[in-house]
């Protein structure tokens, strides 16, 4: 290739380029050397070279006329593909409606008008047992990873569940998890599995185990869903359980969290408080900053008139509060939320 071929927007191959290169900028040293600016066509990485006349003979300048020759059928599809990754975009339910679910109210209301709502996920979602929080986790999943939000996913939950998990995951949102058990980890020695994997299941008895944690702390999770997250929870002065420790681990090494329970209130406000911090360590610190903050409105908090769960509130007060910032109460028998 001749010097003078090579000027801005003209696109070369050559042995020095692992892939096509579009010239962006050209300057003549005028020593025999051209330093030029080049961008790669399929990483869009920048590069800075200088380039003798001996390199550039080893150049070749392609075609970038445009022409009508090329195939339809791709041009379609590559449009097709385009229009589906922005498709969330134009439509709120997208993820819905590429799932096999057929979702009851409450739980289009708890993902799309609170969950997705926010920039970080970091919500307890206390509703009764066969409510449907597995749908609702569901649709999360697939939301999130729609919007690019989500890669690495681990969903933590009792051992006798986590092939429900992965079965209904399977049959109604077409992911594929891998439940993974300590057999697997002792198999694989060296090898760690929280890293090779991106979608997993694991019982939360073989993720607190203390040879497991350092393999965990090693990954950053962009979703942690905890089923039954009560057996989490933890009451001084006894010692902090290994439970209670994961989910500080886990809380510290995801971007987005969601903590799944029927029963998250034992009428222990601290121990309540301590099982709020798996969320934000800050917003609920104690019972006492969470009882001034209520007091001076500032918190993250709704009012409720709801009688059945005064007893066990935080506050002395006639009335409950469901946390609207991190906190999802729901009962399907009054059927509120925050």
């Amino acid at each position: 290739m001749a010097a003078a071929s090579i000027h801005e927007g003209a696109i070369v191959v050559g042995t020095l380029f692992n892939e096509p290169m579009r010239v962006e900028t050209v300057r003549d040293n005028g020593d025999g050397t051209w330093i030029v600016g080049l961008v790669g066509m399929q990483t869009e990485r920048f590069r800075r070279v200088s380039l003798t006349t001996r390199d550039l003979e080893d150049l070749k300048v392609l075609d970038s006329s445009l022409t009508f020759d090329g195939d339809g059928r791709l041009l379609r599809l590559g449009l097709q593909a385009y229009s589906l990754g922005i498709a969330w975009e134009f439509d709120p339910y997208f993820g819905l409606s590429v799932s096999r679910v057929d979702p009851l109210p409450h739980q289009l209301e708890a993902v799309y008008d609170y969950l997705l709502k926010v920039a970080r996920v970091r919500f307890l979602l206390a509703d009764d047992a066969g409510a449907g929080k597995t749908i609702m986790s569901g649709l999360l999943v697939r939301e999130l990873q729609l919007r690019g939000l989500a890669e690495r996913i681990l969903i933590v939950c009792p051992a006798n569940l986590a092939f429900q998990w992965q079965r209904e995951l399977k049959e109604k949102f077409d992911e594929k998890f891998l439940v993974l058990k300590g057999g697997d980890i002792r198999d694989q020695f060296g090898v760690n599995q929280w890293l090779e994997q991106k979608k997993i299941i694991t019982s939360l008895d073989l993720a607190k185990r203390t040879e497991i944690l350092p393999g965990l702390r090693q990954v950053n999770w962009d979703l942690v869903i905890v089923d039954e997250a009560h057996r989490m929870s933890w009451s001084p002065p006894a010692r902090k359980t290994a439970r209670y420790a994961l989910g500080e681990l886990l809380r510290d090494t995801t971007d987005h969290i969601l903590m799944l329970t029927a029963t998250p209130h034992k009428g222990d406000p601290d121990n309540f408080s301590l099982f709020l911090q798996l969320l934000d360590p800050d917003a609920y610190a104690d019972v006492r900053s969470i009882r001034e903050a209520m007091d001076r409105r500032h918190a993250p908090f709704s009012y409720f008139d709801t009688k059945d769960w005064c007893s066990s509130s935080l506050s002395a007060r006639s009335t409950c509060r469901s946390p609207a910032s991190f906190l999802i109460w729901r009962r399907s028998s009054n059927n509120f939320c925050c």
